[in-house]
């Protein structure tokens, strides 16, 4: 049994080892790096919730100043980690949720066509 699985490692660092010196000599110059990259992020992102939905230019606006309200409240959080709902327990976080800008914001807005359907009472 020790013979099989010492082969085995050995067969796993040989493939390792070859595929290392395969991607080596690839040669690939910044602007090709870069096109890859974008678009592997770009499609990282798609895959997100939400992330192939068309936003029209109003809620491309709105979207934006989510976005800098959400990136104000993280970098408050990453100053001091008491401020962060998700890092304290949640009797001290309900009161950071009643005061953040970005949940009263995300309060405010509209549920969708589909709440009209809700079937509780």
């Amino acid at each position: 049994m020790a013979v099989a699985e010492d082969l085995s490692l050995k067969l796993v660092v040989l493939v390792l080892m070859t595929l290392i010196h395969c991607v080596n000599m690839v040669q690939i110059n910044k602007h090709e790096y870069l096109r890859l990259r974008n678009n592997m992020l770009h499609k990282e992102y798609q895959m997100r919730l939400g992330g192939k939905i068309k936003l029209s230019d109003a809620e491309q606006q709105v979207n934006s100043i989510l976005m800098k309200l959400k990136a104000k409240e993280l970098d408050i959080a990453r100053r001091n980690v008491t401020e962060f709902p998700p890092a304290v327990h949640f009797f001290r976080a309900k009161a950071l949720i009643d005061k953040s800008e970005v949940f009263s914001m995300i309060r405010n807005m509209p549920k969708g066509k589909l709440t009209q359907y809700s079937t509780h009472d």
